[in-house]
């Protein structure tokens, strides 16, 4: 935990590139509603060249802000891991000499999964998470019907990750324990 707490900056950093992203991701409804608005009634092309320029400066900054993201969080999984890697060698090692008889390479292979998990795409869910709520109002705001259906499309989707969880979890359980052995 204290290892973590050294990286509070930089996923300080990540969270605020997460919300820079999350309000880009509003701008291709952003430059529909613009074209519908505004160029099709008035047919004006270079209206709609510098909507599609702004558009694309949009995705561009994305992207760089996307690629930035993974950088930042692919560096401080390989710091951690150097950080942490000798540490856990060595209670592994000497566990495995008071106890005997244990697997000495679980923790390290907990270590990697941990490192995995920091510069994979799960940690960002954790960071999308709290902008689905936005995504729903801004939903709710273009069409009442269309923000009901996705309140009840996200409802299927809680319920079944649940049902997934509880029928997984025994058989997950029981292959974990085995994997350990």
């Amino acid at each position: 935990m204290q290892v973590l707490r050294g990286y509070k900056s930089a996923f300080r950093n990540v969270g605020i590139f997460t919300a820079i992203i999350n309000m880009l991701m509003l701008a291709p409804s952003l430059y529909m509603l613009q074209v519908y608005d505004r160029v099709l009634p008035s047919k004006n092309e270079i209206t709609l060249l510098m909507l599609t320029l702004m558009m694309l400066g949009a995705y561009i900054f994305m992207a760089a802000l996307e690629y930035v993201r993974t950088f930042v969080l692919i560096r401080l999984g390989a710091q951690m891991d150097m950080q942490l890697n000798k540490r856990v060698f060595t209670a592994s090692f000497e566990q495995s000499l008071r106890k005997g008889g244990g697997n000495a390479g679980q923790a390290l292979t907990d270590l990697t999964t941990i490192r995995q998990f920091l510069t994979g795409s799960a940690l960002f869910a954790f960071f999308d998470a709290p902008w689905f709520p936005i995504y729903l109002v801004v939903i709710f705001a273009f069409n009442i019907e269309l923000g009901f259906f996705a309140l009840f499309g996200t409802i299927i989707l809680i319920v079944l990750a649940y049902v997934n969880e509880v029928v997984s979890r025994k058989p997950l359980s029981e292959a974990n324990s085995m994997a350990v052995i």
